[in-house]
């Protein structure tokens, strides 16, 4: 444990020689964790800060003056590459299949809501769908809730024979 020496950021302290211009902890002399180095100040550079830094802030010789700009925009760029691939792409393509399917339905269909309910379709309108669920019963339900059409066409029927 150290203590920080805090000084207006006129005055120096002992460990700068005239080179700090603000509130640090002494440097410290021993070294830190196996690869990670400190800088003058005494502070721990851990690798992640010095990638974002760019290490010690002079560009090299020789280098283009907006390469250190391209490689901190690498990183965000290609998290959003990876989002849009891996999370908005599927669900906007699930979200299309749906929509056709909820279009395609017809009366006579059998489908399935959201709630779990199975019935076969009744009457269609613009926003709502009326299923018939057996018996007599009658549910009117918003089109957005039905998760599942099973056409009649699509049904095998369970009394053919084969042979």
């Amino acid at each position: 444990h150290f203590k920080a020496d805090i000084r207006p950021s006129g005055q120096n302290s002992p460990h700068c020689q005239g080179e700090c211009s603000r509130y640090s902890p002494p440097a410290m002399n021993s070294p830190g964790p196996e690869g990670v180095s400190r800088d003058s100040h005494g502070d721990l550079m851990l690798p992640i800060p010095m990638f974002f830094q760019g290490g010690n802030g002079a560009a090299a010789p020789g280098a283009a003056p907006g390469g250190d700009l391209m490689m901190s925009l690498l990183l965000p760029i290609g998290m959003i590459v990876i989002f849009y691939f891996l999370l908005i792409r599927p669900q906007n393509q699930r979200m299309k299949k749906h929509r056709a399917m909820i279009a395609a339905m017809k009366k006579g269909d059998t489908v399935v809501t959201q709630g779990g309910i199975i019935g076969r379709v009744f009457k269609i309108t613009d926003d709502e769908v009326t299923i018939d669920t057996g018996e007599g019963g009658k549910l009117r339900i918003v089109r957005g809730m039905i998760v599942d059409v099973k056409n009649r066409a699509d049904q095998p029927a369970n009394d053919v024979k084969e042979g």
